[in-house]
């Protein structure tokens, strides 16, 4: 069966509280994510962003609404079910890096393959390969606390990507870093992280990464206001991606 869309959200509402007390974070929101780029969800703090992500990633199930991923009706899933895929066929970077600080840089990129039971000698050493081509080859039994904070997400970046994921969700990947380190990581991402069949969507605040865009979409007060498609949007040389 061929899927036509990684993401494809319809609908979706979320009211947290019942009554006259509850709180409405998204009030219809519909959004489709395409294969072959990076999309990136902007708005105000508040607007339901992260709510968003939160439904689309399985974690939060929305009060009313559709979510598809990759073709699979998420809320039609297990509990379980919805576990392995998310071990299988997605992968998370989030703003704070969320790096084990006993394990080394190689060692944390492989904690994904791990938990999916790949045997650990054949999982740190894909993770090492990934992180020699994330520019990280000379630190890979390196402590998170010897790594700069570029250096940090991009070890994040590689944990995401072990696996082979279709789809990568990103929660502010680039707000924690100073310019040049937010740009470098989104160069790897652009470079490595997407592919014809994976698709790639980011959370973000940081206007300094929306030319890595493919898509851009506004957020406000709950729902989707409006989508630019990006016809030419930032791409890494193959000096910068090494």
């Amino acid at each position: 069966m061929t899927v036509e869309h990684a993401i494809r959200v319809e609908g979706v509402e979320k009211e947290f509280g019942s009554g006259s007390s509850a709180a409405i974070a998204l009030r219809g929101a519909t959004l489709t994510v395409p294969f072959g780029g990076i999309t990136m969800l902007v708005g105000p703090s508040g607007c339901g962003k992260t709510t968003l992500l939160s439904i689309i990633a399985g974690l939060l199930r929305p009060t009313r609404g559709a979510v598809r991923l990759l073709g699979r009706d998420l809320l039609a899933m297990s509990d379980r079910a919805q576990v392995d895929f998310r071990r299988r066929s997605m992968g998370f970077i989030f703003q704070q890096y969320n790096l084990l600080p006993s394990l080394s840089a190689a060692e944390n990129a492989s904690v994904g393959l791990l938990a999916a039971g790949v045997p650990r000698r054949a999982a740190v050493g894909r993770a090492a390969a990934l992180l020699s081509d994330l520019g990280l080859g000379q630190k890979l039994d390196s402590l998170p606390r010897t790594l700069s904070g570029g250096q940090q997400q991009r070890v994040a970046v590689a944990r995401a990507l072990a696996h082979d994921p279709s789809v990568v969700l990103c929660d502010e990947p680039t707000a924690a870093l100073d310019g040049a380190s937010g740009r470098a990581v989104m160069e790897m991402m652009a470079a490595i992280a997407v592919r014809p069949d994976r698709a790639v969507l980011i959370v973000t605040h940081d206007s300094r990464i929306f030319d890595f865009a493919h898509q851009i979409v506004q957020m406000e007060d709950g729902l989707i206001t409006a989508v630019e498609q990006r016809a030419n949007p930032a791409t890494p040389t193959p000096a910068q991606a090494a």
